[in-house]
């Protein structure tokens, strides 16, 4: 499961065995939500990013999508994609998902209207249907964040090129290439927006 402890105003969380659980006494509904996930769905988070923080130094909001690749050791389907929220908290903004083969042919999208929360992982955004993704292929996810006044994100950290989900799956990513990183906000394996991915067994 994932604890998270606080550690000055920065957040960090540990996996704990294979429960994506959150234990904070100030997200209930949340812990409710991941074990129904787990135990009645089948489904799982799989954390990119373990860590975030709301202070300086900030993450640029450049208007251009925040890009990470990615590669399944099993075939899943993606659910969901959850991003990082921005640095003022409050503000609503216009939220995009999308996944993409390697070559940036988009495979599924969603645009929805969002408003970020204080403190804890926000919840995933659905795409309106699950996505089959393949193993050992090369997949990118992407975020865009889009509102008035809004120059900055939370910082999101420390991540990993490899992530054990679950005893069934690793996820291995990468930065994406070249030709993608003109429309990209700088987002590489250590740091970006996007926090976790959601998935299910196929």
């Amino acid at each position: 499961m994932f604890c998270k402890r606080a550690s000055g105003s920065a957040i960090h969380y540990q996996k704990l065995h294979a429960l994506p659980l959150i234990i904070n006494c100030n997200c209930l509904l949340l812990c409710f939500l991941y074990l129904w996930a787990f135990f009645f769905a089948g489904s799982f988070f799989c954390l990119r990013l373990p860590k975030y923080s709301f202070d300086p130094p900030h993450w640029p909001n450049t208007g251009k999508f925040d890009k990470i690749a990615f590669s399944l050791s099993a075939d899943h389907k993606l659910l969901g994609i959850s991003v990082g929220s921005t640095a003022q908290q409050g503000i609503p903004v216009t939220l995009t998902i999308k996944v993409s083969n390697i070559s940036g042919d988009v495979i599924a999208s969603k645009t929805t209207q969002h408003i970020f929360r204080y403190g804890i992982p926000d919840y995933p955004v659905y795409f309106d249907q699950p996505i089959l993704l393949t193993a050992n292929q090369q997949y990118i996810a992407a975020s865009l964040v889009e509102g008035a006044n809004i120059p900055e994100l939370a910082r999101n950290y420390d991540g990993s090129a490899i992530r054990f989900c679950n005893p069934h799956l690793t996820v291995t990513f990468s930065d994406v290439p070249t030709e993608e990183m003109a429309d990209s906000n700088g987002s590489t394996v250590q740091e970006g927006q996007i926090i976790f991915l959601y998935f299910k067994p196929p």
